[in-house]
């Protein structure tokens, strides 16, 4: 018998939750965003019965804005946890300039990218962005830096993405026991609850130029990078039917939007002291100013699967590890390859830290400190224009605000990641 139970949000305006009248006049409840009327009378009719589970005493409504960056602090935690293998370029010198502005080349297959060339193993003794033997003809320590950061920003996204909302599946829309009265946390956007989230697949626009290829001169072994053509990313869609995305998987490609991770850092979590997360979120705003850099062809939900929901309401997830099966199964119903041995414990460590942060952000209600929008900043390589230190999406389209812009120099980077390359 479940210890817990998901407690699923509205997933639609269909129906009154009295009468059972459907019209496209239905309003939501303004306090909890769970229950819609058609009237005022029902929702009066209704109120004994309804003021158990409603009022800001009973949910908390936490906006998209101000928590979608702790899943990706979440993401770029679970990078940097010890049962990660490092990335094979770090640990091999590199012996020819794969600059910025250095063109793709194109290989006999017809594809393109930037060559990365393997020569002789290298000591982790010194990091590699102090570590001029490690690539000799960096332009400079800011240029040896983001590379490194960018390899190791590489791959297992799908297992990343998986960890996460599942996580955050098992932490915010289960009550324990059973019991729906006890407080409850849900997701909204512009006051719309969100009905759905769960992953979605297919293609992200990325140059050649900004996608790796490995050559192993040792062995003479080429392998292409990460692929933008079998690519993943968060979907939210709201009870109102607006889309938004999350993605933090786009660094490697260059796409080098960041939060600052320090305001959502739990300090008696015992979270990993996370740099600077990548985090592109496609918001409302961004959808009107910017083009797309996602091309769907399919997506799963996480939220409403019911698989799952038999998965995270034993609480055995949260207390040590347990048999992930169903989780296996879900992601490689989705995925476009078999799982390997090693993205299935990945998974499942990152499951349990993930749940474990989650379950103490959410019970101290940590989130109440977090800005209402993070601190966007974008790593740009040297000769780009300046990164922008704080970026807020008007909120008025025919009001353009200024955004404050400075220069990420070599010390100021050096500043930002210095605990983060530590810890390698």
């Amino acid at each position: 018998m479940p210890i817990r139970e998901v407690q699923l949000p509205l997933k639609s305006l269909e129906q009154c939750a009295v009468c059972r009248k459907k019209s496209s006049e239905l309003k939501l409840c303004s306090f909890c965003g769970e229950v819609t009327y058609c009237s005022t009378e029902c929702q009066t009719g209704d109120w004994v019965k309804h003021k158990r589970i409603c009022g800001k005493e009973q949910t908390d409504r936490i906006s998209l804005d101000q928590f979608h960056p702790i899943l990706a602090v979440l993401a770029e935690s679970n990078r940097l946890l010890p049962a990660r293998p490092m990335h094979p370029a770090i640990t091999r010198q590199i012996i020819n300039s794969p600059n910025p502005y250095v063109p793709e080349m194109t290989f006999p297959d017809g594809t393109s990218a930037k060559l990365v060339k393997l020569g002789k193993e290298i000591g982790l003794t010194v990091h590699p962005v102090l570590n001029t033997e490690w690539w000799p003809t960096a332009l400079s320590d800011q240029v040896r830096g983001k590379l490194v950061r960018r390899f190791l920003r590489e791959g297992h996204t799908l297992p990343l993405i998986s960890a996460v909302l599942v996580a955050l599946l098992s932490e915010m829309y289960t009550s324990p026991d059973g019991n729906s009265s006890l407080r409850r946390t849900r997701l909204n956007y512009k006051s719309s609850p969100i009905a759905d989230f769960g992953i979605a697949k297919g293609r992200a626009t990325v140059t050649p130029q900004d996608m790796f290829a490995f050559w192993d001169t040792l062995t003479d072994r080429f392998w292409l990078g990460q692929d933008p053509n079998d690519h993943y990313w968060i979907y939210f869609t709201t009870l109102k039917g607006e889309e938004l995305v999350l993605d933090f998987g786009m660094f490697t490609f260059n796409n080098c939007t960041i939060i600052s991770a320090e305001p959502y850092i739990h300090p008696n979590a015992n979270m990993v002291p996370a740099p600077p997360s990548p985090c592109y979120f496609r918001n409302r705003s961004m959808a009107r100013n910017a083009p797309t850099l996602h091309t769907e062809t399919g997506r799963v939900s996480v939220l409403r699967n019911k698989n799952l929901h038999r998965f995270v309401e034993q609480e055995l997830i949260v207390e040590c590890p347990h048999d992930c099966s169903i989780l296996f199964d879900f992601m490689e119903s989705f995925s476009s390859r078999p799982l390997t041995v090693e993205e299935k414990k990945l998974t499942e460590a990152w499951i349990f830290w993930n749940t474990k942060w989650l379950k103490c952000i959410l019970s101290t209600r940590h989130w109440v400190n977090w800005p209402a929008e993070p601190a966007l900043a974008i790593e740009q390589d040297p000769g780009e224009m300046a990164a922008l230190d704080k970026w807020t999406p008007p909120k008025d389209m025919k009001k353009k605000r200024k955004s404050k812009k400075r220069e990420y120099n070599k010390e100021t980077i050096g500043k930002v990641f210095n605990r983060w390359e530590n810890r390698v």
